[in-house]
């Protein structure tokens, strides 16, 4: 089991390497994972969650990289990065949704756990993000 900060997202150990690739490019990213698919050390599921999450983590360099130059170009230094943090926060909003509900919802998440009490007083070992779940949804309890 993760220990710390990794084990808050659902993604497995072989997950996280996908993620520091993705920091250079997208491409490298699904490189490594196509690796790891055809080596049968992740699934499909856990290679498409890992990804978005991987987008969500390297989403503000990309924006500051991309976007920043092109909105403050157009609109000026205070509105462009307005724009900017409001577009990169709903797009993470969105993805951040999507990711808990294949992780959580679909029982994409890695180990093929679910959100339930059962699992959380049996194993003791949900993560952080699952039980703060059960805790808004108040399932269970």
């Amino acid at each position: 089991m993760m220990q710390g900060a990794g084990a808050a997202f659902p993604v497995p150990p072989e997950g996280f390497a996908i993620i520091t690739a993705q920091f250079g490019s997208f491409v490298a990213g699904a490189s490594v994972a196509s690796a790891l698919l055809a080596a049968g050390d992740m699934t499909w599921q856990q290679i498409v969650l890992t990804l978005l999450v991987g987008n969500v983590l390297t989403s503000v360099t990309r924006s500051i990289r991309w976007l920043g130059s092109s909105y403050v170009a157009i609109f000026g230094m205070r509105t462009g990065t307005e724009i900017m943090l409001v577009s990169t926060a709903l797009r993470n909003g969105i993805m951040v949704l999507l990711v808990a509900v294949l992780a959580y919802g679909f029982g994409w998440g890695w180990g093929g756990w679910r959100c339930g009490w059962r699992s959380w007083v049996e194993r003791r070992d949900v993560s952080a993000g699952c039980f703060a779940l059960l805790v808004l949804s108040k399932k269970g309890l």
